[in-house]
C-alpha cells in the first residue's frame, strides 16, 4: 500500500511540475554582460530569438527603445546609472 501512495505522489508531483509553464528568454530581453554603465551597449547582450549578442545602435540599451523585454543583471555585475538617470 506504500508503494502505491509513494508512486501516486511521485507522479503527481511529475505531472504538476512538467505542466507549469517555465520563464524562458524571448527576443528583445537584455542581460549584463560585464560590470559597466547602464547606457553603453557592451554592457548588456540582447536576445535575438535565437542567439545573445550585444545590441546594436539601433537597438540601443534597455529602456531606449520600445519593446524592451526582461532585463537581468547577472550575479557578479554591477550595472551603474549616472547620477543625470538614464535619458
Amino acid at each position: 500500500m506504500k508503494i502505491r501512495t509513494l508512486f501516486f505522489v511521485v507522479f503527481i508531483f511529475f505531472f504538476l511540475g512538467s505542466s507549469l509553464p517555465g520563464q524562458a528568454q524571448t527576443a528583445g530581453d537584455y542581460r549584463s554582460a560585464t560590470t559597466g554603465q547602464w547606457t553603453t551597449l557592451a554592457t548588456w547582450q540582447r536576445y535575438s530569438g535565437t542567439a545573445w549578442a550585444t545590441p546594436t545602435a539601433a537597438q540601443g540599451y534597455p529602456g531606449q527603445n520600445v519593446g524592451t523585454g526582461l532585463i537581468s543583471i547577472l550575479a557578479g555585475h554591477t550595472v551603474t546609472i549616472g547620477s543625470g538617470g538614464i535619458t
